[in-house]
Order: structure tokens, then C-alpha cells, then sequence
């Protein structure tokens, strides 16, 4: 196998994320641009010059009837990984992957790297929100689930030295990650509200925002192609950032953890 470049990388999560806006709009699924990917299009118009991977969201009812489709049509070079297509993979969220590329995910404990994954685009599901107490519940679970599938040391030394201790005594405490993950995902769902948000791997509170943004969608400018976003861009944006427009310090540019080949 040969390693990609971060080019290539860029390059190609703009060809799924491509194909994944074509089928959006073919079958008349609503989806946005999310987080960085927004904030790029939004401020460079494309990519942030420093990140290397693409987020979009969709309105649970959009983000469950691309979920139910997707087996039904032929994929081609692409797939989509998800807890009821491999049981191992440890999110409570879509990666539409490329059959092309391999991943390996450098944080995540061996035990959860997915067979066959490549290089994706996370597509994370909106929900409604009908109390900020159990939304505040969901996010703390998608901690203790980062807490269980990433590998981290300890800062201090007396809790490295201490970690296969408590560690071990967590496990057994704890619900198994797929347990967690279809947890996560159910508590997630809720009836008609007039507030929506990302409560799974989101930002806690600022995630949430009046179901009526999901009204009006936009056009935007992404590495040549246009590509839907909230038509409120600057509201979306300003609540999860703040001042936007202004570049963060060198050392607040972070990267994602993780080699890819072409196969």
C-alpha cells in the first residue's frame, strides 16, 4: 500500500463528500455542513488549511431513511460503517467510508479499529430537544464513551502508574461499548421539539438551536463544489466558535490522529 498525502486525504473526502451531497439531493434528504467543514466554507471556502477530515449533520428522520436506503443501492467505491453493520465500530454516528483508502485511527484501542475502514466523512444525526437535563445526560455518555475506546495517559504520574488498576475495576462497572453505543443512539431520539442539536460527540449546549434553522438551506462554496449548508451560517457558526473569522493561535490548530494508504 501507498501513503496518502494530506492532499490526497483532502482530495478524497471531497469525493465522498460529493457523492454523498448528489445522493442527498437525488433522494431529497435534507443535510448541512457541520463544524469545521462549515466554519471552512464559510472562512476559506474549502478545507481549513490545518484540518483533515469532513463533518455534515441531517435531521434524524433524514439521517435514518439515508441509513435504511443505503443498503439497498450499489455503493461502488464507498460504504457506510455503522453499530448495525460492524459490531466493533464504536460511535453512535455514520462514517461514509472509501473502499479505495485504508485508516488506521492512532487514539483508538485496537480492539475497536473497524476491518476495512478508509478514509471517511462523519455524518452525525440532529435531534430534538426537549430538556437541556437529558441533553446534558447524552453528552456525558458520549464522554464516558471516549473515556472507554481512546487510548490516553495519564498526565500525572501517580495515575499512570495506577491506570491498569482502575481501569480494570471501570470495566466492570461499566456497560460494554456496544451496550453504550445503542444507548447513546436510542436516548438520542426524541418526538417533535421546537429545539434541535447534536447531542451525540457534540459540544454540549451550544449545540442547540430552534428547529426552524432546518427551514432554509444555502448553497456554499467548498473546494470548487456547492454544497448545502443552514441558511443562518453566521447564528450556527458564532454559537459554537464565537469570533470565527479570527484564525486561532498556531498551537490551537489541531489535526486528527490517524495514517492512510491508498490500497
Amino acid at each position: 500500500m501507498t501513503e496518502m498525502t494530506i492532499e490526497e486525504i483532502k482530495q478524497e473526502e471531497t469525493k465522498l463528500l460529493v457523492w454523498f451531497a448528489e445522493y442527498c439531493d437525488k433522494n431529497n434528504l435534507k443535510y448541512s455542513l457541520a463544524y469545521g467543514t462549515f466554519l471552512g466554507a464559510v472562512r476559506h471556502h474549502g478545507f481549513i488549511p490545518w484540518d483533515d477530515d469532513v463533518d455534515v449533520m441531517m435531521p434524524r428522520e433524514d439521517y435514518n431513511q439515508f441509513l435504511k436506503c443505503f443498503s439497498e443501492i450499489d455503493s461502488g467505491w464507498v460504504r457506510l460503517v455503522h453499530p448495525t453493520t460492524d459490531r466493533q465500530y464504536p460511535y453512535p454516528f455514520i462514517k461514509l467510508v472509501s473502499k479505495r483508502t485504508y485508516l488506521e485511527e492512532k487514539r483508538l484501542k485496537p480492539e475497536y479499529q473497524v476491518d476495512g475502514m478508509g478514509i471517511w466523512v462523519d455524518i452525525f444525526p440532529v435531534d430534538y430537544v426537549h430538556s437541556k437535563k437529558d441533553f446534558l445526560r447524552i453528552v456525558s455518555d458520549c464522554k464516558l464513551l471516549g473515556n472507554m475506546i481512546y487510548q490516553r495517559t495519564p498526565k500525572h504520574w501517580i495515575k499512570r502508574v495506577t491506570q491498569p488498576l482502575w481501569e480494570s475495576v471501570l470495566s466492570a462497572v461499566r456497560p460494554n461499548v456496544p451496550a453504550l453505543v445503542e444507548r447513546i443512539d436510542k436516548e438520542a431520539q426524541a418526538d417533535s421539539s421546537d429545539k434541535m442539536g447534536i447531542s451525540i460527540c457534540g459540544e454540549g449546549l451550544k449545540e442547540i438551536f430552534s428547529a426552524s434553522v432546518w427551514n432554509e438551506l444555502e448553497e456554499y462554496s467548498f473546494e470548487g463544489y456547492r454544497l448545502k449548508g443552514l441558511k443562518c451560517y453566521d447564528m450556527y457558526l458564532s454559537q459554537l466558535y464565537g469570533d470565527y473569522m479570527q484564525l486561532p493561535p498556531e498551537d490551537e490548530r489541531p489535526t486528527h490522529n490517524f495514517e492512510a494508504w491508498w490500497r
